[in-house]
C-alpha cells in the first residue's frame, strides 16, 4: 500500500516520488530508495533554531509512521550527496576498464536474439508467402466443392500463429535491446563529458550515471550505476539526533 501510494503521489505536487522522469530540480527523487520497504525518499526542509537543513526521508514513513516501514533512516541531504559523489569518482577512477566494459555490455545486449536462425524481415517475408497459400487454398475449395480441405487450413493456420508469436517476441527483446542501448550510451556521454573527479553536485551528470540509490541504513547507501554496477557507500551523516515520526 505504501508503495502504491507513493507512485500515486506523483499527482500531488508536494509529494515527488516514483521513478518518473527526471525534473530537473532535485534528481534525488528521482532515484533514493528506501532500503526496507521500496518506497521513495522525498525532499523535506527541518527548521532548527531557525536555521533550515534539508533532509531526505521515505515517503511511507512520512505518510504512515512506522505502520509499513519502521527502521528508515533520516538522511541529511550534503553528507548524503558527498556519499553519492564518493561512488560516483570511485568508480570514474577506472574510467578505461569502465569504457570496455560498457562496450562489451552493448556488443552483448545488441547481439542477435540467441536460438533464432530468422529475422524479422524473414518472418515477414514467410507471413506473406503463407497468406497467399491461405488465399490460394481458399480459392481451390471455393471451385471444389465437397472436398475436405480442413486438415491444410489447420496446418497454415497454425503456421502463421507460430511466426506471429516469434515476431511478436523478437521485437520485444529489440525493443528491450534498443532500452539499454539508449541507457549505455547516457553513461557514455557523461563520462565523456567529465574530464575530473566530481568535486560540485552535478544534478544532469548524477541523472545521466545512476539508475538508484538505496537506502540501507543511516550510514550507509547502495548505490546502482546505469551499466548494472553497484557500490556500497558509507554516509558520514552528522552525530545529532534527527527528528523521527
Amino acid at each position: 500500500m505504501a508503495r502504491r501510494n507513493a507512485k500515486a503521489g506523483a499527482t500531488r505536487k508536494s509529494t515527488p516520488t516514483g521513478r518518473g522522469k527526471y525534473s530537473g530540480k532535485y534528481v534525488l527523487s528521482n532515484l533514493l530508495f528506501c532500503g526496507e520497504c521500496g518506497t521513495a525518499y522525498r525532499r523535506c526542509v527541518w527548521t532548527q533554531h531557525g536555521v533550515k537543513r534539508p533532509v531526505w526521508r521515505c515517503v511511507s514513513r512520512l505518510d504512515y509512521g512506522k505502520k509499513f516501514c519502521t527502521q528508515s533512516p533520516t538522511l541529511d541531504e550534503e553528507p548524503l550527496q558527498q556519499a553519492v559523489l564518493a561512488a560516483v569518482n570511485a568508480v570514474m577512477l577506472d574510467r578505461d576498464t569502465l569504457a570496455r566494459q560498457l562496450a562489451a555490455v552493448m556488443e552483448w545486449e545488441l547481439a542477435p536474439v540467441l536460438g533464432e536462425s530468422m529475422s524479422l524481415a524473414d518472418i515477414d517475408r514467410a507471413l506473406e508467402e503463407l497468406s497467399g497459400q491461405f488465399n490460394s487454398l481458399l480459392a481451390e475449395a471455393s471451385d471444389t466443392p465437397g472436398a475436405d480441405y480442413t486438415d491444410r487450413f489447420r496446418e497454415l493456420s497454425e503456421s502463421t500463429a507460430r511466426l506471429k508469436e516469434k515476431k511478436a517476441r523478437m521485437e520485444d527483446i529489440y525493443q528491450e535491446q534498443g532500452q539499454v542501448q539508449k541507457r549505455l550510451l547516457a553513461v557514455s556521454a557523461a563520462m565523456g563529458h567529465m574530464s575530473a573527479a566530481l568535486t560540485e553536485w552535478d544534478e544532469e551528470v548524477i541523472h545521466q550515471l545512476l539508475e538508484k540509490v538505496t537506502v540501507l541504513s543511516r550510514e550507509k547507501i547502495r548505490v546502482t550505476f546505469r551499466d548494472g554496477r553497484e557500490i556500497e557507500q558509507s554516509v558520514n551523516q552528522p552525530k545529532r539526533r534527527c527528528i523521527t515520526a
